[in-house]
């Protein structure tokens, strides 16, 4: 429920606070404390211990929140008018029509170009850009959860580790002996052994 608060003052204070001043500032802002300003800081510290201040902000800070952020079912909407756009129900007997309140889809639209017609007097649409609906389809998928990926497992072979220590040379050949080399260029993928000449 978004009801204001009585007190006018204290209204304007919440609405201050809510809108991102600080304490101090939304008490001057509201009236409190015109002839000495530094008093701001102790009437902001007392409004903010006032429930029905606190709450009002809360309610503010909400209502403002709810407005800002698009919900799943909003995101579906301007991404079924982009999909579903078309550049002729812009155009009314080969004419660009207006742009108002009455345009169809007007989330599509991406860009307008305008000229100035000296016979009306004001700015007419030349031309129009839509978004990519393919795009929008896309996205749409996705949200729906249309693009699953299927789990992928990998199998990771032993790896041998090899320390390089005093007589490297010899120890490295020694140990170069005893391990499996892969031929290089064998398609059906096995292993052979090969004597390292070194």
């Amino acid at each position: 429920m978004n009801i204001p608060l009585l007190n006018g003052r204290r209204e304007t204070y919440s609405l201050n606070v809510a809108g991102g001043h600080s304490g101090a500032d939304s008490a001057r802002l509201a009236g409190y404390c015109p002839l000495h300003p530094k008093n701001a800081r102790v009437m902001a510290w007392y409004l903010l211990r006032r429930s029905d201040v606190r709450d009002r902000i809360a309610q503010l800070r909400q209502a403002a929140s709810d407005k800002a952020i698009l919900n799943l079912t909003q995101i579906r909407i301007i991404l079924s008018q982009i999909s579903r756009a078309h550049l002729r129900d812009y155009y009314k007997d080969g004419v660009l029509r207006p742009l108002d309140d009455d345009t169809p889809n007007p989330s599509a639209v991406a860009e307008v170009t305008y000229k100035y017609d000296p016979i009306h007097r004001k700015p007419a649409p030349v031309s129009l850009r839509l978004r990519d609906p393919i795009q929008a389809i896309s996205e749409l998928c996705r949200l729906d959860g249309a693009y699953k990926q299927k789990p992928m497992s990998v199998t990771v072979a032993p790896v041998t580790s090899v320390t390089v220590v005093e007589n490297a040379r010899t120890k490295l050949a020694a140990i170069m002996d005893k391990l499996p080399v892969r031929v290089a260029g064998a398609e059906d993928g096995s292993t052979g052994q090969e004597e390292a000449s070194g």
